[in-house]
C-alpha cells in the first residue's frame, strides 16, 4: 500500500505499559500480535460521527451517553455475537502468509475483532470527537489469569476512565455493560498521558455483569516504563 506509516503503537513486549496518543488515521499500520491491519474505512467514521451530532440536537448528550454509543457502534460495526478465535486467527495469518494487511472494513459484520480492533477504533472515534483519549495496551487480570489486554483511558475535566469494550454484543435487547470500567487517580492518569509510567499501579478488582447474567473480575495491572519506543 502507498504512502502507509508503522502507528507508534505495538503490542507490548516485556510486560510494558504501551500508549499511543496519536490519531490513527486511514494511512496508519496498526500491530495486532499477528501482522498489522489498516484503518481503512472512511464512511464508518463519518456515520459515527453524524450519529452523535444528530442525537446530540434531540437531546443534549451526556459524556456517558456518548461512551455508550460508541460502545454499541464499535461491537455493531464488527458483528453482533460471541468472538470466533479460530477465524480471528486465520484471517491475520493468511494475510501475513500473503504479504498483506487485514483492513477494518474486512472485519466487519465477521465477529472476530477482539480487544486491539476494538480499542484503536474507539480510540480514532474519540478523537474525531475531540475527546481526550490514550490507547493502552497493558497486561490485566481477567477472572483469575493473567493476559495482554488493549484498552482506552478517558481523561474527561480532569478525571481519568478506563473505558474498555471487552464485553461481546449478542442479538438480544439486554443492556449492554458500561465501558466505563472504573476511574483511575489522577496520577496515574497524568503518568499515563505524559506516555511515562514512573511507578506500577494495580487497580482493585473491577466488576462487571454481562448480558447473559455472567459476573466478570478484571484488574488492570500498569506496569512502568521508562520510554516507549516502537520496537518493531
Amino acid at each position: 500500500m502507498e504512502n502507509m506509516k508503522i502507528a507508534e503503537y505495538y503490542t507490548p513486549k516485556d510486560n510494558d505499559t504501551v500508549v499511543c496518543l496519536d490519531f490513527l488515521d486511514k494511512h496508519s499500520l496498526v500491530f495486532a500480535g499477528y501482522t498489522f491491519f489498516v484503518l481503512d474505512d472512511e464512511q464508518a467514521y463519518t456515520d459515527i460521527l453524524d450519529k452523535i451530532q444528530n442525537d446530540n440536537k434531540q437531546k443534549h448528550l451526556t459524556m456517558d451517553d456518548v461512551c455508550k454509543t460508541v460502545q454499541n457502534y464499535v461491537l455493531d460495526y464488527f458483528g453482533v455475537g460471541t468472538i470466533n478465535p479460530n477465524a480471528y486467527i486465520k484471517n491475520y495469518k493468511l494475510a501475513s502468509d500473503r504479504n498483506e494487511y487485514v483492513t477494518l472494513s474486512s472485519l466487519k459484520n465477521t465477529r472476530i475483532s477482539q480487544c486491539i480492533e476494538r480499542s484503536t477504533f474507539a480510540h480514532d472515534i474519540f478523537k474525531l470527537l475531540n475527546i481526550n483519549c490514550a490507547l493502552v495496551s497493558s497486561n490485566i487480570n481477567f477472572d483469575g489469569q493473567e493476559e495482554l489486554h488493549s484498552f482506552n483511558v478517558l481523561n474527561i475535566k480532569d478525571e481519568y476512565y478506563i473505558f474498555d469494550l471487552i464485553c461481546s454484543k449478542v442479538t438480544n435487547n439486554k443492556q449492554l455493560p458500561s465501558p466505563i470500567m472504573c476511574k483511575l487517580p489522577k496520577e496515574v492518569g497524568k503518568q499515563i498521558f505524559e506516555q511515562k509510567l514512573l511507578q506500577d499501579f494495580k487497580t482493585q478488582n473491577v466488576e462487571f455483569t454481562t448480558q447473559s447474567g455472567y459476573k466478570h473480575k478484571i484488574r488492570y495491572d500498569f506496569i512502568k516504563t521508562k520510554t516507549l519506543e516502537n520496537t518493531l
